[in-house]
């Protein structure tokens, strides 16, 4: 039996036929064939109700018809009485068909109990490999143009190439309540995982969770709407950057579903979503680096030396002392123009400022001090008092 729908001109073909092949049954209901064609043409235009009646006809006419009883359980299960369908399956299977019917029976009968399941557990699995040329989209030369001159970036701002792996996978569960419009429960999940072999700064990991009911309403189903549903639901998600945390949200929607003209669906959603962010923990040091850094402290300088000469020092430290600068590492993009101030003990008011735009010399750990002024000592060693205005004793 053709099970396709037809459409258009097809549906007025198939309509003016089906009405003739009823005349004839009317006059002639023994006509098992024409009681058959009349079936078929029924479930061509998508009249279940009047197919299963001509067929349960002919089985009055003639019990012993295992094709018919085929055709009867393939259109109940098609209108959703599962039971009813079955039995129409054993019974065929008891007159002991061809084995390509003894097939497709199986294959109903495994799909029933699918059905007839009260839970069912579905998903998808994506996963692969590749290569990138620039992983993390970076420029290829470490010195860019910058309104203050060229600008020298730090090895890990500079264009790599790298190899990832990805996956992703999806899982619906789905509960039914064992009503009669069959309403179920239903709870999915939404993964993906993308991993560096060499950037791990870039790893992303993502997990989302929703969970609600979903209420069916086939009492609108008509010639323009079909399976017409309903489901609010609870969403949670987490998102996480280079093994650190990056966003969490929570939430909630409501999703409408239905399915217009026989073969377009639709699907609707509102969803609100609360995000947050990790919040830093009070009174613990952040997680940084440890690596070990140099202090370059300054040596003596004179009026006329425009920027300070400094040495490196094997001197490892997390706060450098009051006369030492450090090498700008918080900022590696940016150019080190820092700055650094000295107090001397022999005069409060002799208060030395010096602005460093040397390379190296990096920033003081003071707070920076925009003014720029020359400078009187550059040493660290108390300064003594002096008659004479900028020389040192």
């Amino acid at each position: 039996m053709t099970t396709a729908r037809a459409d258009g001109a097809d549906q007025a073909a198939l309509q003016a036929q089906k009405d003739q092949l009823f005349q004839k049954m009317l006059a002639n209901p023994a006509d098992l064939d024409v009681a058959f064609d009349y079936a078929d043409v029924s479930a061509q235009l998508g009249d279940n109700e009047g197919a299963v009646s001509a067929l349960e006809r002919m089985l009055l006419f003639n019990p012993n018809l295992p094709r018919v009883d085929l055709e009867l359980g393939a259109l109940y299960f098609r209108m959703g009485s599962f039971d009813i369908a079955r039995t129409y399956f054993n019974k065929a299977l008891a007159a002991n068909p061809p084995p390509e019917v003894q097939q497709r029976v199986n294959q109903y009968l495994a799909l029933i109990d699918q059905q007839l399941s009260p839970t069912r557990l579905t998903g998808t699995l994506f996963f692969g490999a590749q290569y990138q040329s620039d992983a993390n989209v970076a420029p290829a030369t470490s010195t860019i143009a910058s309104p203050i001159g060229p600008v020298l970036l730090n090895n890990q701002f500079v264009k790599m190439s790298d190899w990832n792996i990805f996956g992703s996978g999806s899982l619906l569960y789905t509960y039914d309540l064992g009503t009669q419009d069959h309403d179920t429960i239903e709870v999915t999940g939404n993964g993906l995982m993308n991993h560096y072999m060499t950037v791990n700064r870039l790893d992303l990991a993502f997990g989302e969770m929703t969970a609600g009911p979903r209420f069916r309403y086939p009492q609108f189903s008509n010639g323009l709407v079909q399976g017409a549903s309903l489901k609010p639901y609870a969403i949670l998600n987490e998102v996480g950057l280079g093994y650190n945390q990056y966003f969490f949200t929570y939430g909630a929607g409501l999703e409408a579903t239905g399915t217009v003209w026989d073969d377009i669906a639709l699907r609707g959603a509102f969803e609100f979503r609360q995000r947050n962010l990790p919040m830093p923990r009070i009174g613990q040091p952040q997680s940084r680096s440890t690596a070990t850094t140099r202090s370059f402290p300054c040596r003596r300088s004179n009026r006329s030396t425009p920027i300070p000469r400094c040495r490196p020092s094997s001197t490892t430290s997390t706060k450098a002392p009051r006369s030492t600068i450090t090498p700008t590492t918080a900022m590696p993009w940016r150019r080190p123009i820092t700055f650094a101030t000295w107090r001397p003990t022999g005069s409060p008011s002799c208060r030395w400022k010096r602005r460093s735009l040397a390379a190296g010399c990096g920033r003081i750990t003071k707070r920076p001090i925009r003014a720029a002024t020359p400078a009187r000592h550059c040493s660290s060693r108390p300064a003594r008092a002096t008659t004479g205005a900028g020389t040192s004793a």
